[in-house]
């Protein structure tokens, strides 16, 4: 198991993997045979090295967790850095540089390296090879491995929480390309205080359901979208979009132990062992037949939101059109590949 922990402003790696697959092939057979393998679609790419398959001169290219792509050309005659995006697209991943979209795929990896192929070019890309993570837990403490917006900080039982509140408009976001897995458990630490929404732009405040979990429910709906609620009558709900139609299935534990204004660990987990919720270490709810994957909702295009802790950032309306959150404190937040992987403890 891969892990990559934050604790006390301290990275912690364990049990790194590096995934060895040997493939001799010439330039055309790798080109035309593509080893595409599913879980390269959650990885997390830190300072990665890539060059030039033909090229004299290095380009080094760096990828970090919140899918920030930055390329910088390193010639005596030429040196220029500019920077854009990457995430996983199906089975190749999308660089999105200067407005130009380029799809790489894996096409060779062994233990000591890997390729990328530019599809549109015919290239290839030499890599060093990186750490794919099993699971992230993120301590905050103070700082989030996420990428945040609208935080301030508050004392907690481990060190110091990020408190979210509707008037900074807080969040979290972990997208699909830090590691966030398709298939997996996600767990918080987590005391609500009330949840919120937008109604046509308009605020209600002080509502005693809370989506916490959020994939953007008020954009368009894709299979595999979820979220996930609470409220302080003890209810729980992981809901998980079918269609655009919109259709959904409700995976509901009634009446719990959760309540407003206390510490719990709430956490669910999915994929092809069906859903799960549990609640301070104990599961209350479950469903094998609700197998789908973590997705997220979008726009009518191709555009996603990145799941988040807090409001999501919605991509198809304005600024707080159908907007919704919670206001509280989470102290912990943790994810890992493996369903019904429960670690976190109060």
């Amino acid at each position: 198991m891969n892990t990559f922990k934050s604790k006390n402003n301290a990275l912690l790696f364990f049990c790194i993997i590096i995934f060895s697959f040997m493939l001799s092939c010439s330039k055309d057979e790798l080109y035309n045979n593509k080893l595409i393998e599913k879980e390269w679609k959650v990885i997390t790419i830190n300072n990665v090295s890539v060059y030039s398959y033909s090229g004299e001169n290095e380009i080094l290219l760096k990828f970090d967790k919140n899918g920030v792509f930055i390329v910088t050309y390193n010639d005596p005659d030429f040196s220029e850095s500019v920077s854009g995006e990457w995430f996983w697209d199906e089975d190749q991943l999308t660089v999105l540089l200067d407005g130009e979209q380029a799809h790489w795929s894996i096409v060779k990896l062994n233990s000591t390296e890997f390729w990328f192929n530019d599809i549109e070019e015919d290239a290839l890309f030499k890599c060093e090879p990186f750490v794919v993570y099993d699971e992230i837990e993120d301590g905050l403490n103070g700082e989030t491995l996420g990428k945040g917006y609208g935080l301030t900080w508050t004392s907690t039982p481990n060190g110091k929480g990020a408190i979210f509140s509707s008037t900074a408009e807080s969040r979290i976001e972990y997208p699909f390309s830090m590691g966030l897995p398709h298939e997996g458990t996600i767990e918080m630490q987590i005391k609500v205080s009330s949840g919120y929404n937008y109604g046509n732009y308009v605020l209600n405040t002080n509502q005693t359901s809370a989506i916490i979990f959020n994939t953007g429910p008020s954009d368009v709906w894709f299979e595999g979208a979820m979220w996930f609620n609470v409220d302080n009558n003890g209810n729980i709900s992981l809901t998980t979009a079918l269609s655009a139609t919109p259709s959904s299935h409700v995976l509901l534990a009634e009446k719990t132990k959760f309540k407003f204004d206390e510490w719990h660990i709430v956490s669910f987990s999915y994929g092809g062992e069906g859903q799960y919720i549990s609640l301070d270490g104990n599961i209350v709810a479950s469903n094998k037949t609700y197998t789908e994957t973590l997705q997220a909702c979008g726009n009518i295009s191709v555009v996603r939101v990145v799941p988040s802790i807090g409001e999501a950032n919605s991509v198809f309306w304005t600024n707080n059109r159908y907007d919704q959150g919670f206001e509280g404190i989470l102290d912990n937040f943790r994810f890992s590949k493996k369903q019904q992987d429960w670690i976190l403890k109060l």
